[in-house]
């Protein structure tokens, strides 16, 4: 069974949705990523919050408008270099405090070249979007108890968890 390396996008400030998600989608065209009808969305449960039906994309931007108004958003697919989802969380209805993507293992651990291609648009990303921090490790939530929703507001304050190392770690200046 294949893990996913996960990493986390901390947005300094909440931001709606409709605002960034059609901003991101298309940062993510321009870096040569790609949406078909190969791809799926979901979107959030809104009690539980678990991802329940998967849904074909069959127009990428009606699949983004349906995420940006589903209070408590959901998930799209991507092609970048392997399928790799791209995960919306926030604290409130409608707006995101962190991205996640999440990228199958056998895009990052096997393949340097494909590692490199991914780094690259992890490090445009941090920068594009930026983020305050941009963790990421193989299958953080799991098995390292990694907890965003405790971590952002201390990495908001420039407070950064020092005990654990992760494989990336951008980090804006304070």
């Amino acid at each position: 069974m294949l893990a996913d390396t996960e990493i986390y996008f901390f947005l300094q400030n909440s931001l709606p949705a409709k605002q960034l998600i059609p901003q991101l989608h298309t940062t993510l065209l321009e870096q040569g990523v790609m949406i078909d009808d190969e791809c799926y969305y979901t979107l959030n449960d809104w009690k539980s919050f678990d991802f329940d039906e998967l849904v074909p994309v069959r127009d990428p931007l009606r699949t983004i408008e349906s995420i940006c108004n589903w209070p408590t958003l959901g998930w799209l697919e991507y092609y970048i270099i392997d399928p790799v989802l791209v995960m919306f969380h926030g604290f409130n209805y409608y707006e995101i405090d962190v991205i996640m993507l999440s990228i199958r293992t056998r895009g990052w651990d096997y393949d340097e070249i494909k590692k490199q291609n991914y780094l690259q648009i992890i490090h445009y990303l941090h920068q594009h979007l930026h983020a305050v921090w941009t963790v990421g490790g193989w299958n953080l939530e799991d098995q390292q108890q990694f907890d965003w929703k405790k971590l952002l507001p201390k990495a908001r304050n420039g407070i950064f968890e020092e005990k654990k190392e992760y494989e990336i770690d951008l980090r804006k200046s304070f």
